[in-house]
C-alpha cells in the first residue's frame, strides 16, 4: 500500500494540530517574554501548516482513500514516529520541567517532523508537481523551527 496525497495531508493535519497544542502549553508554562513569543510564533507557524495542509486534502482528489485504521497502521509499520502526539503537550510540567527542555524536546520533535515528511512525500503515490513543492516548502519551514528553537538554548 503506497499512501496517497489525501491520506499524507490528513496525517499532516493531525500532526500539525498536535504540534499547536503543545507550542501553546509551552507558551503558557513559560515565565519569559522571548520564550513566550517564540512559543507563539511557533504555534502561530503551526496553524498556518495546518491551513495549508487542509486546503491540499480538499484539492487532491483521490477515488481508493483507505480508512483511518489502515493509514494509522501503514504509517506505524513504516514510518515509526515520536513527533507531536496526543500525549505529548502532557508531558510539559512532569517530564519536560524546565523550558530548556522543552526546547530541546521541541526541536528533536522538529527534526522528526522534517523526516517523517520528507519519507511520506517519497512515498505518495498521487500528489502532483505543485503539492509537492508547497510539501517541500513545508519541510523548509520546519527545519526554519529548528533554528529559530536552537537560538533560545
Amino acid at each position: 500500500m503506497a499512501i496517497n496525497a489525501v491520506e499524507l495531508f490528513k496525517i499532516a493535519q493531525q500532526m500539525e494540530q498536535m504540534g499547536i497544542k503543545f507550542y501553546e502549553k509551552a507558551y503558557e508554562y513559560s515565565n519569559q517574554d522571548k520564550e513566550k513569543e517564540t512559543f507563539l510564533k511557533l504555534a502561530k507557524m503551526e496553524r498556518e501548516h495546518l491551513k495549508f495542509f487542509t486546503l491540499m486534502e480538499k484539492k487532491a482528489e483521490n477515488s481508493n482513500y483507505c480508512t483511518t485504521d489502515e493509514v494509522d497502521s501503514y504509517i506505524k509499520e513504516h514510518f515509526p514516529s515520536n513527533i507531536f502526539d496526543n500525549d505529548t503537550s502532557k508531558k510539559i510540567g512532569k517530564e519536560l520541567k524546565n523550558v530548556k527542555d522543552i526546547i530541546s524536546y521541541a526541536i528533536d520533535r522538529e527534526k522528526d517532523a522534517v523526516e517523517y515528511y520528507l519519507k511520506l512525500s517519497r512515498n505518495v503515490s498521487d500528489i502532483d508537481e505543485n503539492s509537492l513543492s508547497a510539501l517541500r516548502t513545508i519541510i523548509k519551514e520546519e527545519e526554519s523551527h529548528i533554528e529559530f528553537l536552537k537560538e533560545l538554548l
